[in-house]
């Protein structure tokens, strides 16, 4: 669920919506006049955990793809 979050939201009806809203943020969502965006006081702190880890993860796969050849070990031809 917390990897296709866009796609849940598309797909649902407007109360199933306002579940996922209340789950996310818990405290709701408010809008800024003054910026002309939504603003939120509060995440759900699960998911705030899943966007920390997930954050210190981007950039592993191409940082490995470049590192493959050191990486990789000789095979003796047989």
């Amino acid at each position: 669920m917390c990897c296709k979050l866009g796609d849940l939201w598309q797909k649902s009806n407007f109360k199933e919506r306002q579940k996922l809203q209340n789950l996310l943020f818990p405290n709701g969502v408010r809008y800024s006049r003054l910026l002309a965006n939504y603003r939120t006081p509060d995440v759900n702190k699960v998911f705030a955990l899943i966007h920390a880890i997930s954050g210190s993860y981007e950039g592993e796969q191409t940082k490995n793809d470049l590192d493959f050849p050191s990486k990789s070990s000789l095979v003796e031809k047989t």
